[in-house]
């Protein structure tokens, strides 16, 4: 993908959402508790990617509602640079795509490490549409989600 066909890519994907305070966010995981691990977690703002999520998953199911506290995000845009230092390509999507659950990587850490130095405490990242499985959206991932987002309900989708 040439600089300026990512630079459109980049700009149209998120240009629909930006994760302010307050805004409810949600988790879908298949493992229930009462507070997240020190971890990048990934979440959405889309009610209906929490329903795609949910027909996803294997086994056990529990969606989280959360409320993001006032947090630096990066977008894509602004993460890229990041990304293309530590990985080698600017596309967010490949760095998480790839990596999937695998966070304890060295180069995920440097990653998150180098966003944290920079003020950032997430980033959005283009994610597969668990509706629509031809698009993309637009998803969000907290470096430390204890610190970025209070849990307000979890739902048991098992019932």
């Amino acid at each position: 993908m040439t600089p300026k066909l990512l630079e459109v890519f980049l700009l149209e994907d998120t240009k629909n959402w930006k994760p302010v305070a307050g805004m409810k966010l949600y988790h879908v995981g298949s493992s229930k508790f009462s507070k997240f691990n020190d971890r990048p977690t990934w979440f959405t703002h889309d009610l209906d990617q929490v329903e795609g999520y949910k027909k996803n998953v294997n086994g056990e199911c529990w969606v989280y509602t959360c409320k993001l506290k006032p947090v630096k995000i990066a977008t894509e845009k602004d993460a890229s640079p990041f990304a293309e230092k530590i990985f080698g390509e600017p596309v967010i999507y490949s760095m998480f795509d790839e990596r999937i659950g695998e966070f304890d990587k060295e180069d995920i850490r440097n990653f998150v490490k180098a966003m944290e130095d920079a003020g950032y405490n997430g980033c959005q990242h283009t994610d597969y549409d668990s509706v629509n499985d031809q698009k993309d959206s637009v998803t969000l991932v907290l470096f430390h989600p204890n610190s970025s987002v209070n849990i307000l309900d979890i739902e048991d989708c098992n019932k």
